[in-house]
């Protein structure tokens, strides 16, 4: 797999951000030339009972068209920063109010920006919690954002993947997504979203699909595993959110996962490495989105 150095993520993550505060300050053009058609030449009064001025609606609504720009880009800049300056402080946010639109937009954007260097760590989804917060949008609206988001990343990545590969390689990796999935001897609703996956990586071919489920529990056919070290980081790590995405890791799962980390090659200790982070991120996904 092409891994991005840390200056390509930056230019991407930089571009996302150009593409989201320009987008987010269309929508807001809009409604000022809207407000503009509805109530031409009107003056909006602010100050408390007593104490009050009136202001042109116009540089009132500047004003405070400047003040959301000037939120936005300071999150999406916070995005980016996280994980790769030390002395990022992920400060509360101060509270404010988006239309739909607008709150939705910040979020997939700032998803983008995260995804751009991998895998969403726990400490992005402090951060994402915290927005969502100061926001006060929904979190289960939140955690359909995030999966989409993370789905669009895995798919592109998958599509990589098999350009990578050959036919039975990419057999091989469908059916250590299938055995993982099964590795508790059912089918969680929450693993039924890595079924595309596996129909991809086979072409979408019914042939290929008959093939690795006959070969399923005759696994060792296909050993030893021949894939590139990054790709078989990547998969190890994605086994290990699948056993674990149903909130749950039973002794089968461990097993399981220790079995295919021996046949990768992977020692106890790199095991570990891969393991912990995702085990920290989905224990934080679950406890601000998805317990909602």
């Amino acid at each position: 797999m092409h891994i991005l150095t840390q200056n390509e993520i930056t230019q991407k993550q930089q571009q996302l951000k150009r593409r989201g505060i320009k987008e987010i300050s269309e929508m807001l053009v809009f409604g000022v030339d809207f407000f503009s058609c509805l109530f031409p030449n009107s003056n909006i009064k602010i100050g408390n009972p007593g104490k009050s001025f009136k202001l042109p609606a116009n540089t009132l609504l500047k004003h405070k068209t400047d003040q959301i720009k000037a939120w936005v880009s300071k999150v999406l800049e916070d995005g980016i920063l996280i994980n790769t300056n030390d002395e990022f402080n992920d400060s509360e946010l101060s509270p404010v109010f988006f239309p739909s639109a607008i709150s939705t937009k910040i979020i997939e954007t700032l998803l983008r920006i995260l995804t751009c260097k991998g895998d969403l760590s726990d400490s992005d989804y402090f951060f994402i919690s915290n927005v969502t917060s100061a926001m006060s949008l929904d979190s289960c609206k939140v955690y359909g954002i995030i999966e989409q988001v993370q789905y669009e990343s895995r798919r592109d990545i998958f599509q990589f993947i098999k350009s990578q590969l050959d036919e039975e390689q990419c057999d091989t990796c469908a059916i250590l997504l299938l055995k993982a999935i099964r590795a508790d001897n059912e089918v969680h609703p929450a693993e039924i979203k890595y079924f595309e996956i596996i129909t991809d990586l086979l072409g979408n071919s019914q042939a290929r699909l008959e093939r690795i489920e006959r070969d399923f529990y005759d696994f060792e056919k296909y050993l030893p595993i021949t894939l590139s070290d990054n790709i078989s980081q990547f998969m190890f790590k994605y086994l290990v959110e699948i056993v674990m995405c149903d909130k749950q890791y039973n002794s089968e799962e461990s097993q399981f996962i220790q079995e295919i980390g021996q046949i990768f090659g992977f020692d106890k200790t790199r095991q570990d490495e891969i393991i912990q982070p995702v085990a920290s991120a989905l224990m934080v996904k679950s406890e601000f989105f998805q317990n909602s």
